[in-house]
């Protein structure tokens, strides 16, 4: 399994849908599986349940994916402990280092995203930005600003480094 990381709006799924295509792998979305699971979107699992109940939610989805799959993590599944050492053990992770300013301007744009108030985010993004960077490989500026086509391909010669070192496919 290959495991996207980084803060939201970093550009998991844009990149996962085109990388999984490019590597013949299934392409999946944590947050979709857990909304398709609950039949909740996730701001509304955050809202009625919190935090803490959602990780676990989150935990419990992750375990099911298969092994396979390149898959998209939601913005904090790196910061619950289990998931955190389920993933480091069972898959590669990569860290999408995109700079603060970047998701900023791309979250300006949605409303669809639980916890992207501005003074929030700041602090979630410095909180979480030392967890992400223990992902296997990470992918910084100006790598991950690119358009999505070069990114992939840019990746794809990180990762075949990163697979034969770690895994036997």
């Amino acid at each position: 399994m290959i495991a996207l990381a980084g803060f939201m709006g970093c550009g998991k799924s844009s990149l996962g849908k085109h990388l999984a295509q490019k590597m013949g792998r299934r392409f999946v979305d944590l947050d979709q599986v857990i909304e398709r699971d609950t039949k909740m979107q996730i701001a509304e699992i955050f809202a009625r349940f919190g935090e803490l109940a959602f990780r676990e939610i989150e935990l419990t989805a992750l375990k099911r994916v298969d092994a396979g799959a390149l898959l998209a993590l939601g913005g904090g599944t790196l910061t619950h402990p289990s998931a955190r050492v389920w993933l480091f053990r069972n898959a590669v992770t990569v860290f999408l280092d995109v700079p603060l300013f970047v998701i900023e301007q791309r979250l300006a744009r949605s409303h669809e995203r639980p916890l992207s108030q501005s003074w929030r985010l700041r602090n979630l993004y410095r909180q979480r930005r030392p967890v992400y960077r223990a992902c296997d490989v990470v992918v910084r500026a100006p790598h991950v600003c690119m358009p999505v086509e070069p990114l992939a391909n840019y990746l794809i010669r990180r990762l075949g480094t990163t697979l034969r070192k770690q895994f036997v496919w």
